[in-house]
């Protein structure tokens, strides 16, 4: 639950359990700003929002292999479907494909570059400005101007997990989400065993 947010809220449902959502003023304010923060020009990613340690872009060409080694990660499988936890081929690209085309909005989170590291030059330079890939982010339902909803989700490679990536960009994508997408609710699941996710979620 967002208490900086009037009249909105989120709604975290657990797979196999489930939690109460408290009321809106319950709960302390959060202590990272959800204020989104102005959209910048990142020109060696084409990235479309930045925060303090990230970027947000579009997906593109080859994000599907990116995308498909995560769910090919005997670490992360377990946490992103419902699934048997099987190596995935080349069809399960077209799938991820489709979901990004589907979304709301869909955000490729990759690692925020040093900013001397965009300006053209060396080769070193041009060697830096190669944004390693973190995971995606989203409102994974198409618009909803009925209920202005949205169902949230992220993934990531574990090898980004546990240095608070995950927060910041839930944060920046569900600030984003009340006050320019209009939206007046967002929902998602998770399963139970992820108790990191869970933890994460209550303090969203």
């Amino acid at each position: 639950m967002l208490d900086t947010v009037p009249y909105s809220c989120v709604y975290l449902y657990l797979i196999s359990s489930c939690i109460s959502c408290p009321t809106t003023n319950s709960l302390p304010p959060s202590p990272i700003p959800l204020n989104p923060p102005q959209p910048q020009v990142y020109p060696t990613s084409n990235a479309m929002f930045t925060t303090p340690r990230l970027t947000l872009r579009a997906f593109r060409d080859g994000d599907d292999e990116n995308m498909l080694s995560i769910t090919n990660n005997a670490s992360a499988a377990p946490f992103i479907t419902v699934d048997y936890v099987v190596p995935r081929g080349p069809k399960q690209k077209q799938v991820i494909a489709e979901m990004a085309a589907n979304s709301m909005m869909f955000c490729i989170i990759e690692e925020r570059l040093p900013e001397d590291s965009t300006n053209p030059g060396t080769q070193q330079n041009i060697t830096a400005a190669s944004p390693k890939f973190i995971g995606a982010v989203a409102f994974m339902n198409k618009p909803d101007a009925r209920n202005r909803r949205g169902e949230f989700g992220i993934s990531m490679l574990p090898e980004f997990w546990g240095k608070g990536y995950g927060e910041e960009a839930s944060r920046f994508m569900i600030g984003y989400g009340f006050r320019q997408l209009g939206l007046h609710r967002v929902s998602l699941g998770v399963f139970e065993w992820n108790t990191r996710a869970v933890e994460l979620y209550k303090r969203l």
